[in-house]
């Protein structure tokens, strides 16, 4: 809908207020009006661009709306108000093999590297380490896998570019290569021996041959425990085997014969 200066003041009584001559006051209908809030700024811009967080690479989506002000400083509020949105929006993204936004870390906590950075030293994707020291742009850590073992090693902040995003722009990000591992993902623990594993299995193994990677991972029966709640669907003393057979189809008939 267009509305022309005629249909605003044309169609619309003036009036005057106290302290003025001049009838130069209109009353703008009710229906064309956003209630008064506490929040100017976040109410306009949520009747203006709702859902735009969820909208941000539409770009039809974005040329047919504006907020327009009288002043640069109203215009300015809004924009930034508006990019800090998108901003805290953007900072929540999580891509495969890169580290979030925030990382919440503590001297003594284990950390998992998401990338190869040094490999002659054994900085390498899975490697897990424990964090001695943290500074602004470093992290102090000792190594607790592999060949490396004991060795005191810094980690700085390096930039990270997701390769498997759907927005319509290259999302990087600056932050240290890692990520808190008391718990992993059953893939990464993989080639990696240690004493104690629980599987927490509130949601099922998706994977072929996840179940075997879990069990095989600890050094005795005694380290293995299973934490299972399949919400009713059958007993918590049960979970589910995922295994592909075809990945076996071009094996030698004796191998099939033993699955």
């Amino acid at each position: 809908m267009r509305l022309s200066d005629q249909n605003i003041t044309g169609a619309l009584p003036t009036c005057t207020v106290e302290g003025e001559d001049d009838a130069t006051w209109i009353t703008i209908p009710d229906d064309l009006l956003i209630p008064v809030a506490d929040n100017p700024i976040d109410a306009v811009t949520s009747i203006v661009f709702p859902d735009i967080l969820s909208r941000v690479n539409d770009i039809s989506y974005i040329k047919e709306r504006c907020i327009l002000c009288p002043t640069n400083d109203d215009v300015d509020m809004i924009n930034l108000h508006v990019l800090c949105k998108m901003s805290e929006f953007l900072n929540t993204l999580q891509f495969s093999g890169i580290p979030n936004h925030k990382l919440n870390l503590k001297v003594g906590a284990p950390i998992i590297l998401l990338c190869n950075l040094n490999l002659q030293r054994g900085l390498c994707n899975g490697t897990r380490l424990v964090i001695t020291q943290i500074i602004r742009r470093v992290l102090e850590a000792v190594i607790i896998t592999g060949t490396y073992i004991g060795e005191k090693v810094l980690i700085g902040r390096i930039d990270m570019t997701a390769s498997d995003t759907t927005w319509p722009f290259s999302f990087k990000r600056r932050q240290f290569p890692a990520k808190v591992c008391f718990a992993m993902t059953i893939n990464k623990i993989q080639g990696k021996m240690v004493n104690h594993v629980c599987a927490f299995l509130v949601k099922p193994v998706f994977s072929h041959g996840q179940l075997y990677v879990t069990a095989s991972r600890v050094t005795s029966r005694a380290g293995l425990h299973f934490y299972i709640d399949n919400n009713g669907k059958c007993g918590n003393n049960m979970t589910k085997n995922v295994v592909y057979k075809e990945v076996f189809y071009n094996l030698p008939l004796h191998g099939i014969n033993n699955i």
